[in-house]
């Protein structure tokens, strides 16, 4: 497989990963982190927002591709572990070593969220647009949030879209690279 079918590859992904997000949007758990993406990664009733990022990548034949790249000796490995991830300061710290990291990501991206800006990443989910570039305001998908935002942020009862500000942004990492 070369890099050009590699990146045609992703540029697919991109677009079925932002379906896929339209298509899971308002996904509600049962109670007590019970919830579809918690059940096909084996790993039920924790904190989810990471494994549904890892859901979608997977729905999307994002994540056999990126195990591609690490067994053929791509341009780096990409830190997923068995089908994805559940724990997002590991993640973090891994793409950030790997060198991942953007400022200018694309729909489809991965954004990590570090609320009080303490150095502890609570929260993830996938980068969708920018609303407005120079106020840092841009559109999110969240698993493991709420609705609105009086809710819990980090740990609420769904996967919904949100309106976000770079002030809370750990980082953005694009993957497909």
């Amino acid at each position: 497989m070369t890099d050009v079918n590699l990146d045609r590859h992703f540029a697919q992904a991109r677009k079925h990963i932002l379906e896929l997000c339209e298509h899971y949007n308002g996904e509600k758990e049962k109670n007590n982190n019970d919830n579809i993406f918690g059940e096909w990664f084996g790993l039920n009733k924790v904190p989810w927002c990471g494994i549904m990022v890892s859901f979608i990548y997977h729905k999307a034949g994002v994540l056999e591709w990126l195990k591609y790249k690490k067994i053929e000796g791509g341009k780096k490995p990409v830190g997923f572990y068995h089908e994805g991830f559940a724990y997002v300061p590991t993640a973090y710290d891994y793409w950030l070593k790997q060198g991942l990291k953007t400022h200018n990501p694309k729909g489809g991206d991965v954004v990590i969220f570090d609320w009080n800006m303490d150095g502890y990443q609570e929260h993830t989910g996938i980068f969708i647009k920018w609303i407005d570039r120079q106020k840092g305001i841009f559109q999110s998908f969240e698993g493991n949030t709420s609705a609105d935002d009086r809710g819990s942020q980090s740990n609420g009862d769904g996967a919904y879209y949100k309106q976000r500000n770079t002030k809370h942004v750990a980082g953005f990492f694009n993957l497909m690279q």
